[in-house]
Parts: C-alpha cells; sequence; structure tokens
C-alpha cells in the first residue's frame, strides 16, 4: 500500500532478498526429504509439463493485455506467473520489476479462487452426483 501511494520508493538491501530466496528455496526443498528419486523424477517431469503449460498461457495473456494497455510485458507476465505471493514479491523485487503491481495481482488471483472454491466445488458435485445416478439408473 505505501508503494502503490507512491509514499516511498525504498527497497530492502539486496543481500537481504537473496538470503530470503535461500531460506524459502530450502524450505521447499525440505519437502523433498524421503522421497526417491525415481519418485522425484516422475513428478519433475509432470511440474515441468504443467509449469510450462501455465507459463505459457501467463505469457499469452501478459502480451495480449500489454497490446491493447501498453504495460510492459515482463511485469504483466510476472503478475500473472503461477506462484506463492511470497516467492513472486521476491522474483519482482530481484528483478527491479514494479512489487507493489505483482503482489496485488497475486492477492486478487488468492482472493478470487478463495470465494470461488465453494462455489466451483457445489457445481462439480452437483454434476459428479447427475453422473453418478445416471450411471446406476
Amino acid at each position: 500500500i505505501v508503494h502503490m501511494s507512491g509514499l516511498t520508493e525504498a527497497r530492502p538491501p539486496q543481500e537481504i532478498v537473496a538470503l530470503a530466496q535461500v531460506v524459502i528455496g530450502a524450505s521447499i526443498g525440505c519437502r523433498f526429504l524421503g522421497i526417491s528419486l525415481r519418485e522425484m523424477f516422475g513428478t519433475m517431469v509432470q511440474a515441468a509439463g504443467i509449469t510450462t503449460f501455465m507459463l505459457g498461457a501467463a505469457y499469452a495473456g501478459a502480451w495480449t493485455v500489454s497490446y491493447f494497455t501498453g504495460l510492459p510485458v515482463n511485469t504483466l507476465w510476472l503478475a500473472f506467473a503461477p506462484g506463492g505471493l511470497a516467492e513472486m514479491t521476491l522474483i519482482s523485487l530481484s528483478l527491479g520489476i514494479d512489487v507493489a503491481f505483482v503482489s496485488v495481482h497475486h492477492m486478487v488471483r488468492v482472493i478470487f479462487l478463495v470465494a470461488m472454491a465453494p462455489i466451483a466445488f457445489k457445481l462439480l458435485k452437483g454434476v459428479l452426483e447427475r453422473a453418478e445416478a445416471a450411471n446406476k439408473g
């Protein structure tokens, strides 16, 4: 909010940003403890495919919005890209991309998903129940 309002342009020291990235990376890496290399490889192949698709979709969206608005594609791409708020905020900070813009987009995405998930699950439940009833009868 302070950055968006223009009250400050202050940035944390690069060393702190790098340390935060190491801590987040280590915490993600710790989640793989006890997983075999075979399992990890299979998961990584699937994750690479999904990530490629999602980044491609985010880039297509970013390019389209940039075409109509004139906003920088790299800023929009990072704002639309899949990822956690903390991680994307750190990446935008490291790359010198508008942190407030990226953070707000990710917060809105999370709020939207949290608000829409119950509706989507209710609709999906109805569809599955009707399909199950049709298969039985």
